[in-house]
């Protein structure tokens, strides 16, 4: 399967299903807002790092703009510093502001933020900030686990506050339902090449069930339902040695992970206080 880099675009798509209110509150604008965020932190994860100090989740573009989720949003901001909005922001958006500027953008005429702001913009050293406030609640502490958990929470408690365009709505749509038709098609074509079996992955529930319907070879699923004929999974990801990959369809049976880093540790103690070898250990 292949992956869509992350683009400024597809920053843009994140950030605005995080801000644009008043729309739609359909469960299914919920349900692909945390998809599609997914997918593009999936295909970004080199780009995504937490902040300790800010307790929130980052996610850059290859350009150099960002997003920035906060993992908490009751905290505020230093004490002494100025409005809450722009010191502690519950989503800040950076962008580069030449291409802004160039469309149009006059950085002159921006509002100065204010303590009852919800949404404040400000230009620091070339780049457009956006900062955003949605509430003051604090989330549980898995949500700070990862950028999906964020978002997650934030989806969760601010449904209000995702909404969707409705002709680019439309366009993905029709999009998605081109890609599943081609998706049958192309089940169907390697089918009469000769494969043995077909492997879905991160695929709709239904449209994999469908699949499995059309053809007769069995088609195993990583992330697509359980409508498919088997199931699969990575074999380092199932027993938890590799703690950093965390999908949706992903389920830990054990934490060889911490198994594992103790071992080790417990031998780097035994060499460097000689209790390793010993006696029974050498030739």
């Amino acid at each position: 399967m292949s992956h869509r880099p992350s683009t400024p675009a597809g920053l843009a798509v994140a950030a605005l299903a995080a801000l644009l209110t008043g729309c739609g509150a359909s469960d299914v604008v919920a349900k692909y807002a945390a998809i599609s965020f997914e997918a593009v932190a999936e295909a970004s994860k080199d780009r995504v790092a937490y902040a300790e100090q800010e307790a929130a989740w980052s996610l850059g573009s290859p350009g150099g703009d960002s997003i920035a989720f906060s993992s908490d949003f009751s905290r505020g901001p230093a004490e002494g510093k100025g409005s809450p909005i722009m010191d502690a922001p519950d989503i800040e958006m950076a962008f580069d502001l030449a291409p802004l500027a160039a469309a149009g953008l006059d950085p002159k005429r921006l509002p100065e933020p204010s303590g009852g702001d919800t949404v404040a913009y400000a230009v620091e050293d070339g780049t457009f900030m956006i900062h955003a406030e949605l509430g003051n609640e604090a989330f549980p502490a898995e949500a700070a686990k990862s950028i999906e958990a964020t978002f997650a929470a934030i989806l969760k408690t601010h449904r209000s506050a995702i909404g969707y365009h409705e002709k680019l709505a439309a366009a993905i749509a029709a999009r998605d339902e081109e890609e599943a038709r081609k998706l049958k098609e192309d089940a169907k074509i390697i089918e009469k090449a000769g494969v043995f079996a077909i492997v879905l992955e991160k695929i709709p529930a239904a449209l994999a069930g469908e699949v499995a319907e059309s053809v007769k070879v069995p088609v195993i699923g990583i992330g697509a339902g359980r409508q498919v004929d088997g199931q699969v999974l990575v074999l380092h990801d199932m027993l938890g040695i590799n703690m950093e990959f965390s999908p949706r369809f992903l389920r830990r049976y054990h934490n060889l992970y911490d198994e594992i880093k103790g071992a080790v540790h417990h031998y780097i103690s035994d060499v460097r206080s000689g209790d390793f070898p010993n006696e029974k250990e050498q030739y």
